[in-house]
């Protein structure tokens, strides 16, 4: 066996015979070792924009993890500076680890090789996008909704005033036009809402599972319900405010425009404007002071717009009238042309005469009714109004107008004043005033005493370093008189100091307000003249009249000598067009002849002051569709919609 094994057994040269190549027995490596076995790796080369194309930091790519393994890569820079490398990788699917930076840009498509995701926005939070990396590596790009655009103009940082540069180039990337939104009275500024994960179990049930990251962009309680078997509020999902306000504008104007839920490529950002006008359910007064101030810090914002060529379009709901108006005003004055190409005043809480060039025609007793020169800041303003608006005007309902009117008078002022905190507050006020005639026509009154509404309250505050400005009143009992309350001359001395004061405001900001106007800076705002802040400059001239009128109202208890004029959101400016009407206007007859204003008249479909936030079918397709995109699109357009 031995001697055959090795008789058997080949010679080198013998192990070649028959070979198609020549082996070698040299090791592979030049230190003479054996290589180790290497597993092959993958690139994933990650480039990100936003829907319009733009590039955005590669350095917010976040983190690949590998669905199997534990392993987890961060981007690198490569040679292209918009894309994120993700190297030496194991070949197969990784999971996405994305966070919004900054938040509230959504993912909402993801294009991997021959594969393409859209996703809704949120939907790439809840559950991480899988991406496949091969060994030859992947290119991938992943689109994202821009951000929100949310001016506040509630604190004194004027920085916020204006877009940042990054906001701007965008509204110019999309269709080179911005449309802006301005809510209405009674709205705080709220936050977003947050993305919905999924469900959690509670208390052996099912409870909603929260991120922590906001959602920006509005969803229908409805369909959420429906697909998680839920019961939320529409204010879970979007929250309240302003932010509720941006999401809902936004998310109809799109729809509006052609955008269907499938796809969100298309989507456009608005520009949603937050000011302070909750005041409280009654101090109606003080929120139009806020207006005034608000609209007066809009104008940089319009006028930087303006100056960079961006096409321009405004949507006013309610008292946010008055700050659209307040800032037209200011434009109107010192631009030779139309800065704006669109205002559309829905459903407007401002006299139905606010747009007269006529000053002699306010019946504002503070001379705060009209703007003269706002119409010349548009090249067309739409007025979207509604006599089923109960806010705004009286029902049409007499017997309903009836009860209520039975139900004042008979109930006890006592047991009103008790009631105050835990039922005459939120949206019961509304109605309740509302059906009573309606919130708006009550702005000037002092009933009920303890509810601190009317034209009393914010000007006691505003003035409080003046007070008493009102002479206690004589009394008489049993033969004797005497006075209560404030002597006479210490009266007449405050009111004294406060006309110089006011003067003296007006001559030291003329030479500033005229500076800032001319090289488009913030304008000052007045402060003892704050009900006038809706004027480019207050001269020394409207500064002594506007101190006279304030004393005669506080000579009359704060109560004016008329009622406030209709509101423009009521009956539009119908009764002010036709001649022989007492109302008639030949300036704004003018303006509706010429086109440059144009009523449109809701009441057949719109029965709530706020119905446009969700609106039904009707209200979409008639006011939303018919009355603002098609004019829009007509201008300036609205984003990169055809």
């Amino acid at each position: 066996m031995a001697s055959g094994s090795e008789g058997n057994r080949m010679t080198p040269n013998q192990s070649k015979e028959g070979l198609p190549f020549e082996p070698s027995v040299t090791p592979l490596d030049d230190d003479g070792t054996t290589p180790q076995c290497q597993e092959p790796t993958a690139t994933i080369r990650l480039r990100r924009v936003d829907n319009t194309g733009h590039p955005l930091a590669p350095n917010d790519s976040g983190r690949m993890a590998h669905r199997t393994r534990a392993h987890s890569a961060a981007p690198e820079t490569g040679e292209q500076p918009d894309v994120a490398l993700y190297t030496e990788l194991p070949p197969g699917d990784h999971e996405w680890r994305w966070r919004p930076q900054p938040a509230g840009a959504h993912l909402i498509a993801l294009e991997a090789g021959p594969e393409k995701h859209d996703y809704r926005p949120g939907e790439a939070l809840a559950e991480a996008p899988v991406i496949n990396a091969p060994p030859e590596g992947r290119d991938v790009t992943a689109t994202h909704l821009p951000p929100p655009v949310l001016i506040s103009l509630r604190d004194e940082d004027t920085d916020s005033d204006r877009l940042t540069p990054e906001q701007q180039a965008y509204f110019q990337r999309n269709g080179n036009n911005a449309l802006l939104f301005i809510h209405g009275y009674n709205v705080g500024h709220g936050e977003w809402g947050k993305v919905l994960e999924g469900l959690a179990d509670h208390w052996n049930g099912k409870s909603p599972k929260w991120t922590d990251e906001p959602l920006t962009v509005y969803r229908d309680a409805d369909t959420i319900n429906d697909e998680h078997d839920l019961d939320l509020a529409e204010t879970d999902l979007n929250n309240e405010g302003a932010h509720n306000w941006a999401v809902s504008m936004e998310y109809q104007l799109n729809r509006a425009a052609g955008f269907t839920d499938d796809d969100w490529m298309p989507y456009s950002r608005i520009i949603t404007v937050s000011w302070p006008g909750d005041t409280g359910q009654t101090d109606f007064m003080q929120s139009e002071f806020n207006a005034n101030a608000a609209g007066r810090r809009l104008v940089r914002l319009l006028e930087q717009l303006a100056d960079a060529g961006v096409g321009i379009n405004i949507i006013t709901h309610s008292l946010g009238a008055r700050v659209g108006l307040t800032a037209l005003n200011i434009l109107g004055a010192i631009r030779s042309q139309p800065a704006i190409d669109h205002l559309f005043l829905w459903e407007p809480a401002v006299a139905d005469n606010a747009l007269t060039n006529d000053t002699a025609r306010d019946a504002h007793p503070l001379g705060m009714g009209v703007f003269v020169n706002a119409h010349k800041a548009a090249r067309r303003i739409v007025v979207l109004h509604s006599r089923g608006d109960g806010v705004l005007g009286p029902t049409d309902d007499e017997q309903e107008q009836s009860m209520w009117e039975e139900l004042i008078s008979v109930t006890p002022a006592g047991w009103i004043a008790d009631a105050a905190e835990s039922v005459m507050t939120g949206r019961f006020m509304d109605d309740l005033l509302g059906t009573f005639g309606g919130v708006y026509t009550k702005k000037w009154w002092t009933f009920p005493s303890f509810l601190d509404n009317g034209l009393g309250a914010p000007l006691e505050r505003l003035y409080a370093d003046y007070m008493p400005l009102q002479p206690g009143r004589m009394v008489t009992r049993r033969g004797q008189s005497w006075r209560e309350g404030p002597d006479p001359e210490a009266v007449n001395a405050n009111w004294e100091r406060l006309k110089a004061d006011i003067i003296a405001e007006a001559r030291n900001r003329f030479d500033a307000c005229k500076a800032c106007l001319q090289n488009s800076k913030p304008l000052p705002r007045y402060d003892l003249l704050s009900p006038l802040n809706h004027l480019p400059i207050v001269t020394k001239a409207r500064a002594e009249q506007y101190a006279d009128d304030l004393r005669a109202l506080a000579e009359r208890n704060w109560y004016p000598r008329q009622a406030p004029r209709p509101a423009l959101g009521y009956d539009g400016i119908k009764p002010l067009v036709e001649s022989g009407s007492d109302a008639f206007d030949r300036a704004i007859q003018d303006m509706f002849l010429a086109g440059t204003v144009e009523p449109v008249d809701q009441s057949n479909w719109l029965f709530s002051h706020s119905g446009m936030r969700i609106p039904t079918r009707e209200i979409f397709e008639k006011s939303y569709q018919d009355s603002i995109m098609r004019a829009i699109q007509e201008g300036t357009g609205f984003g990169n919609y055809s």
